[in-house]
């Protein structure tokens, strides 16, 4: 642990940090194996809705925490199985949006990612839907896409 200047020690600081580093630098590495990409045919979905904090809500937050807090909740709303070749680019996705959601409003999707949580799954952001109704029916916008870039189905055309 590090200290500020002119600060002086109660007694004799251990050398446990630099021994650690230094017997790790002894170990031989094993490199992780990489896992196979692009074998999956589902995915796992779950679509969230954003909707507006209540005042009820936003009084529940402390005093000096109230100007950093967000004001929106994000509530489960649907979780679906999809086929990749549905969430492919934007227009697969405005598709799907009309398809599985159909009714205005905001919503998160979420996919699985690797990681390992307690709970076993690492939902992650993939798209903000916005659903709009005009007086030529639904419209849709897609954003926030940029993390589907990784994945091996996305062709943004």
């Amino acid at each position: 642990m590090g200290r500020r200047l002119g600060s002086k020690d109660l007694k004799k600081r251990k050398k446990s940090g630099y021994l650690r580093r230094w017997k790790k630098h002894k170990q031989k590495y094993k490199p992780f194996p990489k896992r196979p990409k692009g074998h999956k045919t589902d995915l796992k979905l779950y679509f969230w809705k954003i909707e507006r904090m209540s005042k009820q809500g936003y009084n529940n937050w402390a005093r000096k925490l109230r100007p950093f807090a967000k004001k929106v909740v994000y509530k489960p709303f649907l979780r679906v199985d999809v086929p990749v070749e549905r969430i492919s680019n934007i227009q697969a996705i405005k598709d799907l949006a009309l398809d599985i959601i159909g009714i205005d409003g905001t919503f998160v999707m979420r996919g699985v990612s690797h990681g390992k949580t307690k709970t076993k799954y690492k939902w992650v952001r993939l798209a903000v839907i916005k659903i709009t109704s005009h007086e030529e029916g639904l419209m849709v916008h897609v954003s926030e896409v940029w993390r589907l870039s990784r994945y091996w189905f996305w062709s943004n055309k």
